[in-house]
C-alpha cells in the first residue's frame, strides 16, 4: 500500500467499518 497512503488509510477504516458491520450480523 505504498501507492497513496491517504488512500489506503481510508481503505482501511472502510475493511474496519464492514467488519464490525458483518460482525453485527
Amino acid at each position: 500500500r505504498l501507492l497513496g497512503i491517504g488512500r489506503a488509510t481510508l481503505h482501511d477504516k472502510l475493511e474496519k467499518y464492514a467488519l464490525a458491520d458483518v460482525g453485527r450480523g
